[in-house]
């Protein structure tokens, strides 16, 4: 509300997600609708990054709920991750005892989407330069694959240059950055988002062309979503409901997609690293070095009593009424 009645203009965002693989991606999908209502957001477009034909259906359904089914999708092209997991292929076919599907959308799994790089291709040729910021908090195939296509009929330009010309940030949950694993990147297993696509997180984060803030395993960590907000604050017929439910067994769940999401728009409330080089090895181990040149950054690691405003904010926007 803030934004409208400052006159502030929305943040235009691309939001790339692996719709599926945990809750936290439909979380912060509900974030980027609580800023959309309030006109802090625009957004542009939504890029699945799992490769699953439920993904996007389940994604849709969401939409549906919030009423921003009109927002573009795009699908991912050969991408790492194909098991529907543990909710998206439930909630999608549930039906009621009608035969009716007891959550609406407007797709099923045969739907042709356009590529997401087609889309991402299409949403920056039609962008003010520097006009978009490119959430994503999945796997780092349809970056790569951006950034890897060339001319089209939507822009004469090649991917990296498309990408330099109109994005003007990356805030992406990739990575590993607490203190004992910046000392020593080996001493953990490799981050989820990192480790399922290796070769792309590593070209990625070699050769994106903008600066990219990296929000880390450790940060979500310490602001869990609760239970209790999902199973007592939302309607039953709210779709994230049984989604939590069925992934979570009524546990809380770290918050890692909604932090990257709250960056964009809160920034204020989290502290970053110096600038430097963020690297990723053929392992999918992550390395930082500060560099003054370098356009790499990464948040900090709040005190407890920041983690609890940062949760406060979460659970605030999670649980708008649309």
């Amino acid at each position: 509300m803030a934004a409208c009645m400052c006159g502030a203009k929305p943040v235009n965002v691309i939001f790339d997600t692996d719709m599926g693989n945990d809750v936290d991606d439909a979380l912060a999908l509900v974030m980027l609708y609580a800023f959309r209502e309030s006109g802090e957001c625009n957004l542009k477009g939504i890029l699945i990054n799992k490769d699953n034909p439920y993904a996007p259906v389940y994604t849709d359904i969401i939409a549906k709920y919030y009423g921003a089914d009109s927002v573009p999708m795009g699908m991912v092209e050969d991408g790492v991750t194909k098991d529907p997991g543990l909710f998206v292929e439930k909630i999608s076919e549930e039906k009621n005892a009608d035969g009716s599907y007891k959550y609406a959308r407007n797709m099923d799994p045969q739907t042709k989407l356009p590529s997401a790089v087609k889309l991402a291709r299409k949403i920056m040729s039609e962008s003010e330069d520097g006009g978009l910021v490119y959430i994503s908090v999945g796997f780092s195939t349809n970056l790569a694959a951006i950034f890897r296509s060339g001319p089209d009929e939507l822009s004469p330009l090649n991917g990296l240059e498309l990408f330099k010309k109109k994005v003007k940030y990356v805030s992406l949950m990739a990575g590993n950055f607490s203190r004992p694993v910046l000392d020593d990147p080996y001493s953990v297993a490799p981050e989820f988002n990192v480790g399922c696509d290796k070769p792309s997180a590593k070209f990625v984060y070699e050769t994106c062309p903008v600066p990219m803030v990296f929000n880390g395993f450790e940060i979500g960590l310490l602001a869990e979503f609760p239970n209790r907000v999902v199973a007592e604050e939302l309607p039953n017929e709210n779709p994230l409901v049984e989604s939590f439910r069925l992934y979570t067994n009524g546990s809380d769940r770290p918050t890692w997609d909604l932090i990257s999401v709250l960056y964009v728009f809160r920034p204020g409330m989290f502290g970053l690293s110096e600038n430097g080089l963020i690297t990723s090895s053929d392992s999918g181990h992550t390395f930082y070095k500060a560099d003054s040149d370098g356009n790499r950054r990464f948040l900090k690691t709040p005190d407890k009593e920041t983690a609890e405003k940062i949760k406060a904010e979460l659970v605030r926007l999670c649980t708008y009424k649309k």
